[in-house]
């Protein structure tokens, strides 16, 4: 592959659009049944938009300073979303939003992300540092001590053993999740890093930056695998599809594009 598919067979049509954010949206997921989408933004609130036309959207406000990133778990009973307020708050969710409070770093928390069995939690922050946590008892599990600027982004491959961050240092790090050391560090990047990600089956990992590029790199053999010049100006996030053979990217430039891999 390596171009974008325009020749898909059916172009994508506006089903929906959600109005309720006073500022900027920095992240969204849906809910695992589909039947609810979750949404942050610069404004300080957590929105849950439903699919149900009759229901009016729940609205979680609490955070002290945007909101940079959520997460949502399994079941989507538990939305986790990550804040300039240096915490991330667990949300029930329900119309109530009761939520509780972790105290996870000493600068703003720009990712959060749930592991797939949902008892550790994995955040990254302002602070240079990326944490694990156990979400049944919210206790802090440990540090990933390596990058030496703020750290945008930090994920879970599929069975948790190893952990993904990038940030402003230019690096993408991977890190054995059970005994938080490096594995393996790439340089490949001139810019920051603004998001990284495992893909399905955990063999490649995923990276976009500032200039708009993509990066995919070969864990195995540590080798650069492919590199998209995907956006103008910063591109702000990737996600693979299931399948593993395409990725979802979204930029500056206020386009999303699907990428053939």
């Amino acid at each position: 592959g390596g171009s974008s598919s325009s020749s898909a067979p059916t172009e994508p049509r506006l089903e929906r659009a959600f109005r309720g954010h006073r500022g900027a949206v920095t992240a969204v997921a849906f809910h695992p049944d589909e039947q609810q989408i979750i949404s942050s933004s610069l404004d300080g609130c957590v929105f849950v938009w439903h699919f149900k036309l009759q229901l009016r959207p729940f609205r979680f406000a609490g955070h002290k300073g945007e909101v940079h990133d959520i997460a949502v778990n399994s079941t989507g009973q538990c939305i986790a979303s990550a804040s300039a307020d240096k915490t991330v708050r667990l949300w029930n969710n329900a119309a109530q939003g009761d939520s509780n409070v972790m105290k996870v770093h000493t600068g703003p928390v720009r990712s959060v992300c749930f592991s797939r069995d949902d008892t550790a939690l994995l955040t990254a922050s302002d602070d240079k540092m990326v944490k694990m946590w156990h979400v049944p008892t919210q206790r802090f599990q440990g540090s990933f001590v390596g990058h030496n600027h703020w750290v945008y982004s930090a994920a879970f491959c599929k069975n948790a053993d190893l952990v993904v961050s990038g940030g402003e240092d230019k690096t993408v790090r991977v890190w054995d999740a059970e005994r938080k050391v490096g594995i393996v560090t790439l340089h490949d990047f001139d810019v920051a890093v603004k998001k990284v990600q495992f893909n399905p089956d955990g063999s490649c990992v995923a990276a976009c930056g500032n200039d708009g590029c993509i990066k995919l790199w070969d864990l195995r053999s540590r080798r650069l695998l492919q590199h998209y010049d995907a956006h103008i100006g910063p591109a702000f996030g990737i996600d693979f599809h299931p399948d593993g053979g395409h990725l979802a990217s979204t930029g500056e430039d206020e386009t999303l594009k699907l990428w053939d891999l």
